[in-house]
């Protein structure tokens, strides 16, 4: 069955399927572009040693495609590090000097200087930040788990700090947005951060038992939920993928053939354009001789 999300996500893929091949098979729309684009290399890039190999019409075509991708990255950007920033402000706000036996775990696990533990009753335990990634517990995971469950926590964390995954979560994230055009996307971000979590859960389970951090993963299931937050989180929460991999099933990551299809169908409409694209020149202006007099 096809959910409809999917849907939606099939119908803007033809939409924006369609959209190329119009502006592609019309080029008096890119020919604004183009000339610009031939009057600036005449002007500035005359002595270069390219001066302006390129196709105008297909500069001109890549221009008008990357203008709405750069405008969605920064609006992303905004969005994440406005998120974070006030994400920090709110944690840190809440923040206390946690008990010796956390303090202890910190230092037996070599992560002073990247744990956070806040009065927080709700329980959460999870890895925020891009440049400067930290980890943050709440009192209601402390109160909730023993002292080896707490370490599972903080290796498992830890290894997010060290491989940077909420920058790569973010990354992935930005991706997943262009799954409107390419669905197979959707996928990819899915694997990065199974894949992401499972690497952490083998980091703390080369230190701490299979049933410490199975006991510490069910009971932080159990709880309620945290809201959401616009920060890319990586968080200590129960998954599908970390759940078989714990009970030594395999992980599999489906992939759904329509995506992949319809994927191919928008990268083969984009790679004909474009090299329709390429072999095109600037159309003439029109010759003023013959147009009638006014």
């Amino acid at each position: 069955m096809t959910s409809g999300m999917d849907r939606h996500r099939y119908r803007v893929a033809a939409l924006a399927s369609l959209v190329v091949v119009m502006v592609g098979i019309w080029p008096v729309l890119l020919t604004p572009i183009g000339r610009s684009y031939v009057d600036f290399c005449a002007r500035y890039l005359t002595d270069a040693p390219f001066s302006h190999h390129y196709p105008p019409l297909l500069v001109a075509f890549l221009m008008l495609a990357a203008a709405p991708l750069l405008i969605g990255l920064a609006v992303a950007s905004i969005r994440q590090f406005t998120g974070q920033r006030h994400l920090n402000a709110v944690l840190m706000a809440r923040a206390y000097e946690s008990g010796e036996h956390v303090r202890h775990i910190v230092a037996r696990v070599q992560a002073h200087g990247h744990v956070v533990v806040t009065t927080d009753k709700a329980v959460y335990a999870f890895c925020s930040g891009i440049i400067r990634p930290r980890i943050y517990l709440s009192y209601g995971l402390l109160d909730l788990l023993t002292e080896d469950e707490i370490e599972a926590v903080v290796r498992h964390e830890l290894h997010h700090v060290a491989r940077r995954d909420p920058l790569r979560f973010f990354v992935s994230q930005l991706a997943r947005q262009l799954a409107a055009l390419f669905p197979v996307l959707v996928t990819m971000d899915d694997w990065v951060r199974v894949r992401a979590e499972l690497a952490a859960d083998r980091a703390a389970l080369s230190a701490v038992s299979f049933e410490t951090l199975a006991s510490a993963l069910i009971k932080v299931a159990r709880a309620a939920p945290v809201a959401e937050h616009r920060a890319i989180l990586a968080g200590f929460t129960a998954t599908d993928a970390r759940v078989a991999a714990l009970l030594g099933r395999p992980v599999r990551i489906p992939l759904n053939r329509r995506d992949v299809l319809v994927s191919l169908g928008v990268v083969l409409n984009l790679v004909v354009i474009l090299s329709w694209l390429a072999t095109q020149a600037l159309p003439l202006p029109p010759d003023c001789s013959v147009c009638p007099p006014f």
